[in-house]
């Protein structure tokens, strides 16, 4: 395919991978384009207005890959570094994932180009319902289902779905709303969704080397940085190093 707009070292692991596969499958030349290239692409602007006063624009983009199978899924990061090329590889990824899981599913992605941590609760919360409002006509139960990622927390996949509910003047479908919600914080506990896949490492986390450099976990970037399960994955972890 020529003239793509997807770019980018992840993008092109994964058009190697999907090669790879393809001349293991023999999957004929001609066939290969339709099954490696998203469906649809979306790239939006999301001004929101800053504490200082100052009005700054992030770009935000959405990616769903594949949908013969049924709506797509996946979620929406933030992070500084995301292009659309990224989003495209996530999303490509995503549709295998649920393919090998067997699952109706089509693979999704979104991200904002946005450091979450230099952002204030609010200017988070007005980024979040900014980029749901843009999206709105592209994601649905039917269509794309949207859920949590990298760079996100507790407090802004609630405010996506109040976003919705106000934009289409009605309560969002059931299938939209996956996590219990946690009062304490005012969103949703995203601990309780996680659970189910932290829960089989437990048993690994329970006896680590004892020779282990705790400090390596314990060091604020690396697990700020990395994605909602390893996150937690870390802090099962130094629970029972403690």
């Amino acid at each position: 395919m020529s003239g793509t707009i997807y770019s980018g070292p992840v993008f092109d692991m994964a058009c190697r991978q999907f090669k790879d596969v393809a001349d293991y499958l023999a999957i004929p030349e001609e066939e290969r384009g339709r099954l490696l290239y998203p469906k649809r692409a979306v790239a939006v602007s999301c001004p929101i207005h800053r504490d200082d006063g100052t009005t700054e624009v992030f770009q935000g983009y959405r990616v769903q890959h594949h949908l013969t199978l049924g709506p797509t899924k996946g979620g929406t990061r933030f992070a500084v570094n995301v292009d659309i090329g990224e989003v495209a590889a996530l999303a490509i990824w995503m549709s295998w994932k649920c393919a090998l899981a067997g699952l109706p599913y089509g693979g999704a992605k979104g991200g904002i180009a946005v450091d979450p941590y230099s952002l204030s609760a609010r200017e988070l919360e007005a980024l979040s319902r900014r980029y749901m409002q843009e999206m709105i006509p592209f994601v649905g139960p039917h269509t794309d289902v949207m859920a949590p990622d990298m760079g996100t927390n507790d407090q802004v996949r609630p405010m996506r779905v109040l976003e919705r509910r106000f934009a289409q003047r009605r309560r969002v479908p059931p299938l939209e709303i996956s996590l219990p919600l946690n009062q304490n914080s005012g969103g949703f506990d995203e601990k309780v969704h996680v659970r189910w896949r932290v829960g089989p490492l437990s048993k690994c986390a329970a006896s680590p080397r004892k020779d282990m450099d705790r400090s390596i976990l314990d060091r604020r970037t690396p697990s700020d940085y990395c994605s909602n399960v390893q996150r937690y994955v870390i802090d099962v972890v130094l629970i029972f190093r403690r």
